[in-house]
């Protein structure tokens, strides 16, 4: 049997506290929530038997013999004219799963004609096309409630299995040993190469994006200057950003707000600290002990701010071992190349990913 499972939404300028559609629509749940209805019996039984979209004129409700001992569309007419259920259907086995009931207020200022509203056919095809995806809806809501689930028993379980380890493991010369069976690796598999034409969309992909922003570099490094230096757009950084856009465009590690953000943090903590190594300003802090604390700095916020980007790392220890013509540049190196790579390059991988039918990117912006 079909039982009312406890929720419905109407709009709020409707049923607001007090009001006559908010005190009927309180009498309807009130005679729904004992009611059950078999197949047939009922508009909620109608559409289970008809399991198709199964429409009412509620005008008419007194002249159907089989509806008007129903209490619940009794107290239905005084407030909406016209009905709708809406069969939700198995997708594989078109088992009838539940009925989702819409129904329309009267609306005396427009005078609706109920039997034209119920022709409407832009309408009958946007509920159609609701029946089809409520289902996947609701197993999507079940699957994620069972994943959550799962992991929760898993943690139990991983958690249990910890604390009894640790109870056990008593006495440094276990622990030690402990330690020691870490060399040994996890249980993974080597996952193994790509196919041949994986790498070579990562070969094509990583030539012609290196390419563009070498010629770049070669054009600006001869005709344009700043402060005596030349300018300059390849980095030994974006090598590995490029080999990563195009040999694992799935990694969540170089994602556009990975590239983009993690380049800004590192780069920000590089000029900042560079303050505090250069003769020309405050330098209280020696160059080789800048060189660790800048990235580790950077890695603690691309942690923080889940903008985590190892090539980014890379890029703050060349501005902080870079000679004259990196550091003449000071907050332009974030713009001109940092920036100006990073968008490049992700326009490019934009491009060049999404040609193969294998392939996608970005995940998520």
């Amino acid at each position: 049997n079909l039982e009312w499972a406890g929720h419905y939404y109407g709009m709020p300028f409707q049923f607001q506290d007090g009001s006559d559609h908010r005190i009927t629509m309180t009498a309807m749940v009130k005679s729904a929530e004992d009611k059950q209805y078999e197949k047939g019996d009922g508009f909620p039984g109608l559409t289970w038997a008809r399991k198709d979209l199964d429409w009412h004129n509620l005008d008419m409700i007194a002249h159907d013999d089989d509806l008007c001992g129903d209490q619940r569309l009794v107290q239905a007419k005084k407030i909406f004219c016209v009905s709708v259920g809406i069969p939700i259907a198995d997708p594989n086995s078109r088992v009838c799963k539940g009925v989702l009931m819409l129904y329309k207020c009267h609306d005396k200022d427009s005078k609706l004609d109920p039997d034209r509203f119920m022709a409407d056919e832009n309408l009958k095809k946007l509920l159609v096309e609701a029946s089809d995806m409520i289902p996947t809806v609701l197993d999507l809501e079940h699957m994620m409630k069972n994943f959550r689930k799962l992991i929760q028993e898993n943690a139990e379980e991983a958690e249990n299995k910890k604390q009894e380890t640790k109870e056990e493991e008593t006495g440094l010369l276990t622990s030690f040993k402990a330690y020691l069976s870490k060399f040994r690796g996890a249980d993974h598999t080597f996952p193994g190469g790509h196919g041949y034409r994986y790498a070579s969309w990562a070969c094509l992909g990583t030539m012609l994006a290196l390419l563009l922003i070498s010629g770049v570099d070669s054009v600006l490094r001869q005709n344009y200057n700043y402060k005596d230096e030349e300018l300059f757009v390849l980095i030994g950084s974006y090598g590995a950003v490029a080999v990563m856009l195009f040999a694992a465009p799935t990694s969540l590690l170089v994602q556009p707000r990975n590239i983009i953000g993690g380049h800004v943090i590192a780069v920000v903590c590089a000029v900042s600290v560079d303050y505090l190594t250069s003769e020309k300003y405050y330098p209280i802090i020696p160059q080789w002990i800048a060189n660790a604390v800048v990235p580790a700095i950077a890695t603690w916020i691309m942690c923080v701010t889940g903008l985590i980007h190892p090539p980014a790392g890379a890029c703050a220890v060349i501005y902080m071992r870079g000679g004259p013509e990196i550091k003449s540049l000071g907050w332009l190196y974030l713009a001109i190349p940092v920036l100006v790579d990073a968008v490049v390059l992700i326009m490019l991988a934009i491009a060049i990913n999404n040609l193969s039918s294998k392939r996608k990117y970005p995940l998520y912006w």
